[in-house]
């Protein structure tokens, strides 16, 4: 299938938008965004779906995506590592693989939607300072092969509204570690945030808890 890609480089006189409107958007392989400012471009997904069979990348501060109100689907990797803002969907945003960005809200913003890391595999969030509202992270496997989620150390990962990360059993548990063994990461619940686990192992990471 083919890839998707939206760039420009003509300047603030001819940016770049494209909008999906409530179209379902399909890419075989990977969706690339990028744009730098003066030049912009500008994704609007509308109340779609946007499925992206490999990996997600934007980067430049003209690029900026909007996930509106439909549902997206990143089966491999999403990068938003710099430049404009990736404004999630405000329902639900799947990531098969790993989710490397930067300084959220300012590029990655959760927009009141639900991140949900792809049931059974081994996933790393490489970011520095990130909020989330929804977040879930299943291990249903029955296989006797645990799942480990991966964060940055020294890094606070902040939860607005419910966090969710459930093994299956005590042979299916989910880890959740730091890739630098001894440095810990920490969750932050904060506003009436809650937090559901069952079977897990957790390694150099620590709750700081303000929610009411």
């Amino acid at each position: 299938g083919a890839a998707f890609s939206i760039t420009s480089t003509g300047g603030a006189a001819n940016p770049a938008t494209f909008n999906a409107d409530s179209s379902t958007i399909t890419t075989g392989t990977t969706f690339t965004q990028s744009g730098t400012s003066p030049s912009t471009t500008t994704y609007n997904a509308g109340t779609g779906s946007l499925l992206i069979g490999t990996n997600f990348s934007k980067s430049g501060t003209g690029a900026t995506f909007n996930g509106s109100s439909g549902t997206m689907t990143v089966n491999g990797n999403l990068n938003a590592t710099s430049g404009g803002p990736f404004y999630a969907p405000t329902s639900t945003l799947t990531i098969g693989g790993n989710l490397s960005t930067t300084s959220s809200p300012a590029v990655f913003n959760a927009n009141g939607g639900t991140v949900v890391m792809t049931p059974n595999t081994n996933h790393t969030i490489g970011v520095s300072v990130i909020t989330f509202h929804n977040f879930t992270f299943l291990d249903t496997g029955l296989d006797n092969i645990d799942s480990t989620l991966t964060f940055s150390p020294s890094n606070t990962y902040t939860f607005t509204g419910t966090l969710t990360i459930d093994g299956a059993d005590s042979d299916d548990r989910v880890n959740i570690v730091t890739s630098a063994p001894g440095t810990a990461s920490s969750f932050s619940f904060t506003g009436t945030s809650t937090f559901v686990g069952n079977y897990l192992d957790i390694i150099d990471n620590y709750v700081a808890d303000t929610s009411t």
